[in-house]
């Protein structure tokens, strides 16, 4: 719970940053800088294991909390996402609001943020599900049960000798409980991001 609340938050915070950055600022290099966020999500995950597991192992975070969230921080496509939402916003409004006096943190906190909810409630759900259900970057990277994730640990059940089938599909019907929950929760947010991506 610990690690999808830490990615979900950390996914977000950056997320809703460099798409509010990439829509309404101009700045030198941004096109190649975002063609860069966008070639990203054309690397597939399983080839940066072993360049990760590197980096870690370097970096002594192997067995750790860091190792084990750095890795699912921040997601491309929700960049992408966020970025392509932001760019409905009226600009003239923006510029309204700040020749009224009002800051960037303040303009983002008092008009951007509202129109974005259901934009934070799909990178929200979507970075939820991905880091709750991670399996292959936990096995590799921890080793102590303390740190281990919920799928990893369903998958411990089996041994050489023996599967549980009945204790791993117990644990699988309680480990989807929190996401189901906050899925229905934000299903209202969730669907009309869906609907206004669509549109838009």
């Amino acid at each position: 719970m610990f690690t999808t609340a830490v990615q979900v938050a950390g996914n977000l915070f950056v997320v809703l940053g460099a798409g509010y950055g990439f829509a309404k600022f101009e700045f030198k290099g941004r096109n190649q800088l975002f063609m860069l966020v966008l070639a990203c999500t054309m690397v597939p995950w399983v080839a940066t294991i072993i360049p990760l597991y590197i980096m870690a192992n370097t970096f002594n975070v192997v067995d750790t909390y860091t190792g084990l969230i750095i890795p699912g921080l921040v997601d491309a496509m929700s960049i992408f996402l966020a970025r392509n939402f932001m760019t409905t916003i009226p600009t003239p409004l923006l510029e309204a609001a700040r020749i009224d006096g009002a800051g960037e943190f303040k303009i983002f906190r008092k008009i951007v943020f509202p129109v974005v909810k259901p934009l934070i409630a799909v990178i929200s759900i979507q970075k939820l599900v991905a880091s709750w259900n991670a399996f292959q970057w936990p096995l590799l990277i921890i080793n102590s049960d303390d740190l281990r994730t919920i799928p990893v640990a369903i998958a411990k059940f089996s041994t050489q000798y023996y599967d549980a089938y009945d204790i791993k599909m117990a644990a699988a019907c309680v480990a989807i409980i929190p996401v189901l929950v906050i899925y229905i929760a934000c299903q209202k947010y969730f669907v009309e991001g869906i609907s206004l991506s669509g549109i838009k």
